[in-house]
């Protein structure tokens, strides 16, 4: 099960929502949603051109940006393009690779290392150049060896304090599957606040704990259809103590009767259908 905390707002003003969900893996939302055609962008109108660049950090899987560009003419769901020549996307001035797939259509990929400023250039097929700039800023979780889930606590990281435009998302995972996420976009913020509430479903053991920083911007160079940028740094897992007054043996018992609650509740709807 997953717990979802949000802590929006500027300053010192935030609301809270919680959302408890089965937790479950599926393609971004971006892909999802997006057309998957793909047509040569020689073929288009260049002046409407949509650009989306994207670059992800794993502090825990090496030192490696992991860096996707793609363009898309119609919108930002529209037929993904092929560049033609002579258009080319570099970052840093390092050429992209062309991939395609038939879940995300044409596209473009670039690892880079030990660097965390990037400039991407888009050459159009009309020699137009559009350059953007965007700096990933780092997260890391300052140790801590228990978490206390009876217990209001603050979990402090490392690196710069929230910017404009950036979330940072806090991960508690136990050895039951049971996940917590609390999130702020607080500006001037290093700590994320966890209430005793937010970690009502952790119980008792081992656990994990790390931090996801975002950031999601306009392009400032852009042709007339726009363009966005989003980065994402994941910090190193850490390795915690859960104190909890609830076990796993307690949880399963919650479990379980959850269940057989669910089933009464269906068998008195079937016989009260039945009746009428």
């Amino acid at each position: 099960m997953t717990k979802t905390i949000n802590l929006n707002g500027i300053k010192n003003s935030f609301n809270i929502t919680i959302v408890k969900l089965v937790f479950f893996s599926t393609l971004s939302f971006s892909f999802a949603c997006g057309s998957t055609e793909i047509a040569d962008s020689k073929d288009v109108n260049q002046s409407k051109i949509h650009q989306y660049y994207s670059i992800s950090y794993d502090a825990s899987e090496g030192n490696e940006y992991d860096i996707f560009a793609q363009f898309r003419f119609g919108g930002n769901k529209g037929t993904t393009l092929k560049l033609s020549e002579p258009s080319q996307i570099s970052v840093n001035n390092i050429k992209m690779k062309e991939e395609q797939s038939s879940f995300r259509g044409c596209f473009y990929k670039l690892a880079i290392k030990d660097i965390n400023t990037f400039n991407f250039k888009f050459t159009d097929t009309e020699n137009k150049i559009y350059s953007n700039s965007v700096v990933v800023n780092s997260i890391e979780i300052v140790k801590i060896e228990k978490l206390y889930a009876e217990k209001n606590q603050k979990i402090y990281w490392q690196g710069k304090s929230l910017e404009n435009k950036e979330e940072v998302i806090a991960i508690i995972e136990d050895n039951d599957n049971n996940k917590v996420e609390v999130s702020t976009d607080i500006i001037g913020s290093n700590y994320i606040s966890l209430n005793a509430e937010d970690m009502e479903e952790l119980v008792a053991g081992s656990g994990q704990i790390y931090m996801i920083r975002k950031y999601y911007s306009s392009l400032q160079e852009v042709a007339d259809d726009g363009g966005s940028v989003d980065t994402e740094y994941i910090s190193m897992k850490m390795p915690i103590e859960i104190i909890s007054n609830k076990t796993k043996s307690d949880k399963d018992e919650e479990d379980d009767k959850a269940s057989k609650d669910s089933v009464v509740d269906i068998d008195n709807e079937y016989n009260e259908d039945n009746e009428n």
